[in-house]
């Protein structure tokens, strides 16, 4: 009791206020740094997926025929090839996509940029993704 009456024992009030600032930056950082992340991340993400996507349909779908892209025209491959990019949120044109042909099959490559958008600035990147499909 004996410090309450002098004071020794209470809690000052702008150590109370300082308290409370600290831990309102604090939870202000910690929402920036999850924003950033998930901003910086996304495109990565969606790259991630875009590539096994992509990646099942020349391999898994090429052996069945309906992506087998030994048997079909540049073009169609480009069409299936941003079909499966509008699926992953990617905007691909078809000047992003290289198709080679040679004895043991095809290579589909793509080359895009991806934006990632931060509260003052924007930033390009380019991501590229590449497949195979060999002759049987």
């Amino acid at each position: 009791m004996e410090s309450r009456k002098n004071g020794k024992g209470r809690i000052k009030p702008n150590e109370v206020r300082n308290r409370i600032l600290k831990q309102v930056i604090a939870l202000v950082l910690t929402v920036i740094a999850v924003f950033m992340a998930f901003q910086i991340g996304q495109p990565y993400i969606n790259h991630y997926v875009f590539k096994r996507d992509l990646l099942q349909a020349i391999s898994y779908v090429g052996a069945r025929s309906n992506f087998n892209a030994n048997n079909r025209s540049d073009e169609n491959i480009r069409k299936d090839v941003i079909g499966i990019a509008q699926k992953n949120n990617i905007t691909l044109e078809e000047k992003n996509i290289t198709i080679r042909r040679d004895a043991s099959g095809v290579e589909i490559r793509i080359v895009y940029p991806s934006t990632i958008d931060y509260f003052i600035m924007k930033q390009d990147i380019f991501l590229q993704a590449k497949g195979n499909s060999t002759k049987p």
